[in-house]
């Protein structure tokens, strides 16, 4: 063999059956590893959904006052209005009910994009994402997205004294993700975290030294 040129054959180790060491698997770069809390877009995001939830509760009232209007004529005007108004305690429920759904139908259903969360590309991940290299599904659980849906109405039934956990939190995460063991990262944030993981799981390290360079010459 010439010393001078030194060639190992990987497919010779590999005919033989013999065992080729790699090298473990390179750490998630720095600026992925802690993706950035957006807490300014997370708010504008919120206050865009809690706009979409009183469109809906709206719709809702307005489609029953209809109703009420059209199929009860028999009624005077004072008792369709008090049928249509109800009483706080009723529309309070009824708001609450709406708001729960609307966050864990986006929160699964759609998998962690509420309306606005799509308006300012944000998305919800499962935490396991980013602590485990080896984790490729990022997408809210149902079990997840339960517990997210019910850190919310903990926060509204609050009267929105837990949302400081979003401000006060060494990670800027609110109540809802610490439930559900989920965060909101960017889309853009997300692509490259999947393509950092694609590569990783395509590539192979051989440690050189392993090799017996003569043999396999």
């Amino acid at each position: 063999m010439n010393e001078e040129n030194k060639v190992v054959y990987l497919i010779d180790y590999i005919k033989k059956n013999k065992h080729v060491k790699t090298l473990t698997k390179l750490d998630i770069p720095l600026d992925l590893s802690v993706p950035s809390p957006h807490l300014y877009s997370r708010m504008i995001a919120f206050g865009v959904d809690i706009l979409t939830i009183g469109l809906i509760k709206t719709s809702l009232h307005a489609t029953y006052a209809y109703f009420i209007s059209e199929f009860f004529t028999p009624l005077n005007e004072a008792q369709q209005a008090s049928l249509i108004n109800g009483n706080m305690v009723l529309h309070s429920t009824i708001f609450m009910l709406i708001y729960w759904t609307y966050f864990l139908y986006t929160s699964y259903i759609l998998e962690g994009k509420t309306l606005g969360k799509m308006a300012m590309g944000l998305r919800v991940i499962n935490e396991q994402f980013i602590t485990n290299q080896d984790e490729k599904h990022y997408q809210p659980t149902l079990h997840s997205s339960l517990k997210r849906a019910l850190g919310y109405l903990f926060c509204y039934m609050s009267f929105g004294t837990f949302f400081i956990f979003n401000f006060s939190s060494e990670d800027k995460r609110g109540l809802p993700d610490y439930l559900s063991s989920t965060r909101t990262v960017s889309d853009h944030w997300l692509n490259k975290m999947l393509e950092q993981k694609i590569f990783h799981e395509e590539e192979v390290q051989i440690e050189i030294e392993s090799l017996d360079i003569l043999k396999a010459a």
